[in-house]
């Protein structure tokens, strides 16, 4: 966490309960709540204090305000560790992709732990309200259990969750008020965010043709279209579909199986590719921003 950040959080006795609570034994933890509520600060605060404790993993499933990894990934790196690994979802809202949103955060929490972690802790979207958000986080907790989760607000929404995960019983739910202090991002600053994460991760990127004879195309269709739009988002994979570099489609040549990306050298020898559902100009500025939810 940069030393400015550290210098704004103001710890409450709550935060000091729950942190005392975590430490007796190791564990999942998941943050849930509304955008700005604090998630993110308590996530990395969590994080650095369990991980004076044991080592600890930390997994930023907030695909649309990313802090470890490009936007449209779920990233995930250990406490104190600069090297961060990604799986790419493609969209910088779960809403259109839930069950990629969701098999992305799986993976990130069980590399987490077979790298070490015997904490793991998880930030999340802000995606909370509405039948679709709550049958998704309900699906991460059923699957992350037993875990903790910790639910930030008193939001309808928040409060709705709390309600439907109450007897669930390998889940250890807390509620948890909203921080005295919060930094409220408006839409522009979370969209310039976003530009500025999606600008550093295609910063060593040219135009490439990049031949489709050795990888797997990953996509929701069934395969690539010649229509497909010009700047759409594209996640180049390993062979164990963890991502190698992000690109923007231009065109698709289908006669003679080929690209043409603006990418990394690495997109050439990836192993597969996964066609996103956003479309960016190389500045990195969202150009379908509707699709962002404001996220």
């Amino acid at each position: 966490m940069p030393e400015q950040d550290k210098q704004k959080i103001r710890v409450s006795r709550q935060w000091l309960q729950l942190l005392e609570d975590l430490r007796q034994a190791p564990r999942r933890v998941m943050i849930v709540g509304p955008s700005d509520r604090g998630k993110t600060t308590l996530a990395g605060w969590l994080g650095e204090r369990l991980a004076e404790v044991a080592p600890t993993g930390l997994v930023d499933a907030d695909v649309g305000q990313s802090q470890i990894g490009p936007p449209a990934t779920v990233g995930w790196r250990l406490a104190g560790s600069v090297q961060e690994h990604c799986y790419f979802v493609g969209d910088v809202s779960p809403a259109s992709r839930p069950a990629t949103a969701l098999s992305a955060l799986l993976r990130a929490v069980r590399d987490a732990e077979a790298a070490g972690a015997a904490y793991t802790v998880i930030d999340t979207t802000g995606y909370i309200e509405g039948d679709g958000a709550v049958a998704l986080k309900t699906a991460k907790v059923e699957m992350l259990a037993p875990l903790d989760v910790l639910v930030i607000g008193d939001d309808r929404p928040a409060r709705r969750l709390l309600k439907c995960w109450q007897n669930f019983t390998p889940a250890q739910v807390r509620h948890l008020n909203t921080p005295d202090r919060l930094q409220v991002k408006t839409v522009t600053q979370r969209r310039q965010h976003r530009q500025q994460m999606f600008a550093g991760a295609l910063a060593d990127s040219n135009m490439r043709w990049v031949s489709l004879d050795d990888k797997a195309i990953l996509s929701s269709a069934a395969g690539p279209q010649p229509e497909a739009p010009g700047g759409l988002l594209l996640g180049f994979v390993d062979e164990m579909r963890r991502l190698v570099c992000l690109g923007l489609l231009q065109t698709i040549d289908l006669r003679n199986h080929r690209l043409l990306a603006y990418a990394p050298e690495a997109a050439e020898t990836a192993s597969g590719i996964v066609f996103g559902a956003i479309t960016l100009n190389t500045a990195g500025e969202q150009l379908n921003q509707a699709a962002a939810g404001g996220r």
